[in-house]
């Protein structure tokens, strides 16, 4: 009887374990062991198929900051176009003036300096954000002087002069997005209003021309050059308050940028810096004037042979001679526009495009686009921005840029940095610039900038 019951309870169990293990099936469709395998053979198979399937495409990466605040963010530079550290560090320095005339066509130089003592920005999400720039400053200026007129070298007409400005100026940057512009991809609109006041505007006119002729050598050189400023020029030169005569000159321009992802591993772009609105108008000014004209087919042979010539007789016009050099007006009504930039870039996502990373790692920028400066000579002031940059994206922590571009008439070479901890943030950049391509990698100019970031 006992070898019975217990035949019957093992039976029992067994049927019961059957059963599970069918409820199981029919719920599953496999075992758990089937299922391993199955799911072991995809694994397989998935790895050679992508090699990156089983492995994290997004790597770590800083979350950007909601608000930030900038303070006593600055930039120096300095360039020519003829000597270099290499020259100055010579025991001998040679000057060879022929080199202006014929492989330099001139002498150049610039300045540039600009201070943003405080800004903040707010980012909503990434959707949306906006910002303020108070008190920012900003200088720049150049020398150009013709290779022809310093070697007395032939030429039609040729334009060099000084010009330059400074100006004061307050900001609103912003940014939003518009989706599904195409195949669900969004564009960014970043717009920038500002207001202006110039500190000082210089504009040169200045000519030179050394044309053969019939009988001689006519010699012209013209060095109209005019400055307008926001108070009387004229009350400074005779010791003066230039503080009873302030009229301060407002213009507004504004600024407009767009991105937008062709694909996931490229971004186009475009971005126009101070387009005019409003100009500022300049009612103070000061015009410099002198022509000197050289003529010697008025020279008389007889009377040089004879020991009677003089130089009066070629010399056809003097500064001053028929008009004041300095002439000073208060109603110059002059409309002041700040140097206008259009610029489209591209930004190549190598990781990307070989579908290692989804975030962006490794960056190839190239640039194209054109400026206008009206504080150039005439025949100056247009000129075409182009270059290339390098930016290594790690984390969003770490992030160096090496760029190569032509850019405000000038060659820079440049290395940038950004240290993001995204409670602080520092940026620091370093160039070596020239007007001159080969002078750039001689140091033959320096620009600096350095700022700061604090923010959550």
């Amino acid at each position: 009887m006992k070898k019975l019951l217990l035949i019957l309870m093992i039976m029992f169990l067994l049927v019961s374990y059957l059963q599970s293990q069918e409820d199981y099936e029919d719920i599953a469709g496999f075992t758990l062991w089937e299922q391993d395998e199955e799911q072991a053979d995809d694994d397989f198979e998935d790895f050679f198929d992508d090699p990156f399937a089983e492995q994290d495409k997004q790597p770590f990466r800083l979350k950007g900051r909601a608000f930030e605040i900038g303070l006593l963010n600055f930039n120096f530079g300095l360039s020519n176009n003829f000597i270099s550290v290499k020259d100055i560090f010579t025991e001998t320095i040679v000057i060879d003036f022929t080199d202006f005339g014929t492989r330099l066509k001139g002498f150049e130089m610039g300045f540039d300096f600009g201070i943003q003592p405080v800004f903040f920005n707010i980012n909503i999400k990434d959707e949306w954000g906006f910002g303020l720039d108070i008190a920012k400053i900003t200088t720049f200026g150049n020398i150009n002087i013709s290779g022809s007129l310093i070697n007395f070298r032939q030429a039609d007409y040729e334009e060099f002069g000084i010009g330059g400005g400074a100006f004061a100026e307050v900001g609103i940057p912003g940014f939003f997005h518009i989706n599904n512009v195409w195949e669900d991809r969004r564009l960014k609109v970043k717009v920038r209003p500002a207001f202006y006041s110039p500190l000082v505007y210089v504009r040169p006119n200045m000519s030179y021309s050394l044309v053969e002729e019939a009988n001689g050598l006519n010699l012209k050189i013209d060095l109209e050059t005019s400055v307008y400023a926001p108070f009387s020029i004229e009350d400074i030169m005779n010791g003066g308050d230039p503080l009873s005569s302030l009229d301060i000159a407002l213009g507004m321009d504004f600024s407009l940028g767009a991105e937008f992802p062709l694909f996931n591993w490229i971004d186009v772009g475009v971005n126009i810096t101070n387009i005019p609105f409003i100009p500022a108008k300049m009612n103070h000014s000061l015009m410099i004037r002198g022509e000197l004209e050289i003529d010697t087919s008025y020279l008389n042979i007889q009377d040089a042979i004879g020991g009677k010539a003089s130089i009066d007789d070629i010399v056809r016009k003097m500064p001053g001679e028929d008009e004041e050099i300095l002439t000073y007006d208060g109603n110059a009504n002059y409309s002041a526009l700040r140097p206008f930039k259009m610029v489209f870039t591209a930004d190549f996502r190598l990781f990307q495009l070989l579908d290692m990373f989804e975030t962006p790692v490794l960056s190839i920028i190239p640039i194209l686009g054109f400026a206008v400066n009206p504080m150039n000579d005439k025949s100056r002031r247009g000129s075409i921005e182009a270059g290339l940059k390098f930016r290594a994206n790690l984390g969003n922590i770490f992030i160096p840029t090496i760029g190569f571009v032509y850019e405000d008439r000038m060659w820079q070479n440049s290395l940038d940095l950004v240290l993001n901890l995204r409670a602080f943030e520092l940026n620091l950049g370093l160039a070596l610039q020239s007007q001159s391509f080969v002078k750039s990698w001689e140091g033959a100019g320096l620009r600096i900038a350095l700022g700061t970031k604090f923010g959550w």
